[in-house]
């Protein structure tokens, strides 16, 4: 309970850092996912997060030994300017925030991956992340 008390207080401050950024609202998230996988928390935990227009839930992982944040969304996240695209415009994509890469898939349901892991171990999580689901 204090994990998940501390992954609150920790998406809360990153969420409110981006009020008045300029940031499109459902950008905001991945933007504030990118910012918590940069800092996270050392204990894993699961939050529920909200800005206008979508909704996510964000759970800390760990991945080969480093903390990675999983957001899933009943809306597709959407890309940030400097995505590029892994099949089509509108299908999965990955993006770099500094040391962070994001990964996001929208089938069956929105599913975005960040931490400072190369891209094809991301892709691998979020596939098996998926597959786990089912």
């Amino acid at each position: 309970m204090a994990a998940a008390g501390a992954v609150v207080a920790v998406i809360a401050a990153v969420i409110v850092g981006t009020r008045g950024s300029g940031e499109k609202p459902r950008a905001s998230i991945v933007a504030s996912v990118a910012r918590l996988a940069a800092q996270p928390t050392s204990e894993p935990g699961v939050a529920a997060v909200a800005q206008p227009g979508q909704s996510a839930s964000i759970t800390m992982a760990r991945e080969a030994g480093v903390a990675v944040v999983v957001a899933r969304s009943q809306t597709a996240f959407s890309a940030p300017d400097q995505a590029v695209p892994m099949t089509s415009a509108d299908g999965p994509w990955l993006a770099r925030r500094g040391r962070i890469t994001l990964v996001c898939f929208d089938l069956p349901h929105p599913l975005l991956v960040a931490g400072p892991l190369p891209a094809d171990q991301l892709v691998q999580l979020a596939l098996r992340l998926e597959q786990d689901a089912w």
